[in-house]
């Protein structure tokens, strides 16, 4: 992914001596970039925006088309602009979006659409502010789309959201404003790229927490990843890491989007001191959610000038990470081979209450959300959200049946053709030791640290045991067989590779020939 950042976007944070957006020399850099990319045998996949949110055109949009301009309505029924944000409710804003970005990288480079460019990325693109009663998201489409949707006109359900907060014209609101997401930006950018042979993917701001889901989006994340060939989310911000509590955000992005592929832009802004080690943990942690495949940021072409001081974090080159990146990323591999063409064997599925979100209801307290649905994922429950209301079985099949109970412990349950397969993760900041039922069949322990495969052995009562470190993860596949029982002399891995916060203390107790990243002993 090529992200540019010209020097008119937020130049005392990125500056670094790009040249003009989307002019002759930045498409001439483009192509040296795409040229090396090809020779490489890499993928090179566009990004829609000159920094972000997408769709300004780095200012040029709406300095061309002011009067495509968003606006939200307040209660005294004033109407105010968004100075920087363009309308995309508007079908008309998006299409002229296309033309000032999207055709002239397709007058450049269409030839390679489909080939080595396989698709556009769009970042947080803006749609308004759904903030009742206080004021709503605006624009002129609005009004008719709201018409045809729901038979009568919108002015009657603003008196009432702005008189008393009414829960049933929020809603009413709320959906028409997605649909008009939908039918003014989505379905109309999914469709350029589907026909000029290129896959549509991105993200939306504030896709970590209900509350800003709701905010932003109206709640409805389910409706809106429809429209992605690969729908996304954004893990930059250490919304995910040891010292914080569990989120389970990507998970609900993996919900939505239904058996697709999803992506996640991850590590962006974490910092320059995040270790290795707390890589393998944020990653493990989207994985034993669902996402996959995720997509490491940033790697600078050049640290020169501003380039040197960032808000991004930078993993190549002189970064000292670089050296020991190789295994990261067979780390990355390997785990996203765990769900390649598997499907998720779900037992539960959780409600997300858009309707109650949508209502402002006094029963939905969307902090509540993720910390209730993370109490099956402490029970090792593979699980999925599911729009608005559902019943909770007493009776829930577990995917590994522990001895003990192990809070820590995460799992992911997934099956192929010929294989099941059950990913365990450490979510803890302590060792965890476990044993288990060794499921029906012929299992094998696949190590997605070092790429290893071994018989799991039973012990004589037909339990597994496995021991995980910090960040630690193994795979357990199971193959038409029988288990193997008996008990090993030795423990195999005796000899453990620590990972710990200090980088300067992992890098030094590292053994190349573990690939650095060694999961646990068995």
């Amino acid at each position: 992914f090529i992200h540019p950042m010209p020097d008119e976007f937020r130049k005392k944070d990125f500056g670094g001596g790009m040249p003009g957006y989307l002019s002759d020399e930045y498409f001439a850099m483009y192509k040296i970039a795409l040229e090396h990319g090809k020779n490489k045998n890499m993928q090179v996949w566009l990004y829609d925006e000159g920094g972000w949110p997408s769709g300004t055109v780095n200012g040029q949009l709406l300095e061309s088309y002011p009067h495509l301009r968003m606006h939200r309505i307040f209660a005294d029924g004033t109407i105010a602009e968004y100075p920087k944000r363009p309308d995309f409710l508007n079908p008309e804003t998006t299409k002229v979006f296309i033309s000032m970005v999207h055709e002239k990288y397709k007058k450049h480079f269409g030839k390679d659409f489909g080939k080595t460019i396989p698709g556009v990325f769009t970042d947080e693109p803006f749609f308004g502010t759904f903030d009742p009663p206080e004021f709503l998201p605006w624009s002129p489409v609005l009004a008719e789309n709201f018409k045809k949707i729901k038979g009568f006109d919108i002015e009657q359900c603003l008196q009432k959201i702005f008189r008393n907060n009414d829960p049933q014209s929020r809603c009413d609101y709320a959906e028409v404003w997605v649909d008009s997401i939908c039918s003014g930006f989505l379905n109309i950018l999914h469709k350029w790229c589907n026909d000029n042979n290129l896959l549509f993917t991105g993200h939306f701001n504030g896709d970590d927490t209900p509350k800003a889901l709701l905010r932003n989006l109206g709640a409805d994340i389910f409706k809106l990843h429809q429209h992605f060939d690969i729908p996304g989310c954004d893990v930059i911000w250490r919304q995910i890491h040891p010292l914080i509590p569990e989120n389970d955000f990507t998970r609900l992005t993996v919900s939505a989007a239904k058996g697709k592929n999803v992506l996640s832009e991850t590590f962006g802004v974490y910092g320059p001191d995040l270790s290795l080690a707390e890589m393998k943990f944020v990653a493990n942690m989207q994985f034993i959610g669902g996402l996959n495949p995720l997509m490491p940021m940033a790697i600078h072409y050049s640290n020169r000038g501003g380039r040197m001081v960032t808000t991004a974090s930078h993993i190549a080159g002189v970064d000292t990470r670089w050296e020991k990146f190789n295994f990261f990323s067979d780390f990355q591999r390997r785990m996203g081979m765990f769900a390649a063409n598997a499907v998720p064997v779900i037992k539960l599925q959780v409600p997300f209450p858009v309707k109650n979100l949508q209502a402002g209801s006094n029963e939905t307290d969307s902090d509540k959300i993720f910390p209730a649905a993370l109490e099956f994922a402490k029970q090792q429950i593979t699980y999925e959200y599911t729009p608005n209301q559902g019943n909770i079985p007493e009776i829930i099949e577990k995917d590994i049946q522990l001895l003990t109970p192990c809070p820590a412990l995460r799992t992911r349950h997934v099956k192929a053709r010929r294989t099941e397969r059950r990913l365990l993760v450490n979510s803890g900041m302590d060792t965890i030791s476990f044993s288990f039922t060794a499921p029906a069949g012929h299992n094998v322990w696949f190590d997605p640290g070092s790429g290893r495969r071994e018989t799991a052995v039973t012990d004589i009562n037909g339990n597994l045991s496995l021991t995980l470190p910090f960040a630690g993860a193994m795979i357990l596949l199971t193959l038409p067989g029988k288990k193997v029982e008996k008990a090993p002399a030795k423990t195999k891995y005796s000899k453990k590779i620590p990972l710990d916060f200090k980088f300067s203390q992992v890098i030094k107790s590292l053994d190349i020939s573990e690939n650095g990243l060694a999961t646990g002993t068995l």
